[in-house]
């Protein structure tokens, strides 16, 4: 009503002035103008008090409607926003919308510093022809690790040191994060790995031997280098944006083992490496720099 009565005075008033238009707008402002043209977004049009002075534009989304000097009137609906889009439509789209999705859920990976240091302890177990060692292994070690690739591939390096076996070594892990669970990344790759330590090894007493069998093993504890290859897995768990809680399984096999002492010329050694299998776990705490 309040509409019709302002229409009708801005015509009555149009009558005793000069010709103009009306854009009445949403916010219940009202423009006297002269209108030049009506896009799809936008209204061009000049004052009506100086119609030869610059143009202006209005939004459609902020028109009402429109009394033009002949009395026609037209009405403007409001443009509802189109819904998102259900499914990316590229597979640009889809990356951005799988990055919106990791911000959103407030993933750690891939938004935060490249370098991982970490330190912690391990234990492990030799395994000789199914038999395993008497002494399990337990030392500490530190691990520096960078992340590559939007962290997805993890090289690193990681000197460690087994107190009860004077154990002193490194090891070279290469890991493919290839699962994210919330905070969580797992991933699993190969390892080398190149220590001194004491050995077990078994040697044959020679058949030549006067008052020895055939085939008698023996077995004895020596200073060697061991070298050995594997896969790791490794769990890492985000306690906040700079620290986390990583927990790590190996498995692998010996593949080449110096001796350091001297043996009898009759005895004879076991092939480097042959059925030697070696296992560790390790608990640590990274962080992130």
């Amino acid at each position: 009503m309040r509409t019709i009565l302002l229409t009708a005075f801005m015509c009555f008033s149009a009558a005793f002035c000069h010709a103009q238009d009306s854009i009445f707008l949403r916010n219940k402002t009202v423009i006297p103008a002269k209108v030049l043209e009506i896009g799809e977004a936008n209204i061009i049009y000049k004052k009506a008090n100086n119609p030869s002075g610059p143009d202006y534009k209005v939004s459609v989304n902020n028109v009402k409607s429109i009394v033009f000097e002949n009395g026609a009137v037209e009405e403007f609906n409001r443009r509802v926003p189109h819904p998102p889009r259900p499914y990316p439509r590229s597979e640009q789209e889809s990356s951005r919308r799988v990055e919106t999705i990791i911000k959103n859920k407030k993933l750690y990976p891939r938004s935060l510093p490249d370098n991982l240091l970490s330190a912690g302890y391990f234990t492990g177990q030799t395994v000789y022809y199914d038999a395993p060692d008497s002494k399990l292994v337990h030392g500490l070690y530190v691990k520096y690790q960078r992340l590559l690739f939007n962290e997805v591939v993890g090289l690193g390096i990681a000197p460690f040191i087994a107190f009860n076996q004077k154990q002193v070594g490194t090891k070279f892990t290469a890991t493919a994060y290839t699962k994210f669970f919330g905070k969580m990344r797992v991933g699993v790759g190969p390892y080398y790995s190149i220590s001194r330590q004491e050995f077990t090894r078994s040697y044959w007493v020679n058949a030549t031997m006067s008052g020895s069998p055939s085939g008698w093993v023996y077995v004895d504890d020596e200073k060697a280098t061991v070298g050995s290859v594997g896969f790791s897995a490794v769990a890492m768990l985000h306690l906040n944006t700079s620290y986390l809680l990583s927990l790590g399984a190996d498995v692998g096999g010996a593949v080449h083992i110096n001796k350091y002492k001297t043996l009898p010329e009759s005895w004879e050694r076991q092939p480097a490496g042959h059925n030697v299998t070696i296992g560790q776990l390790s608990l640590g705490i990274a962080r992130r720099f």
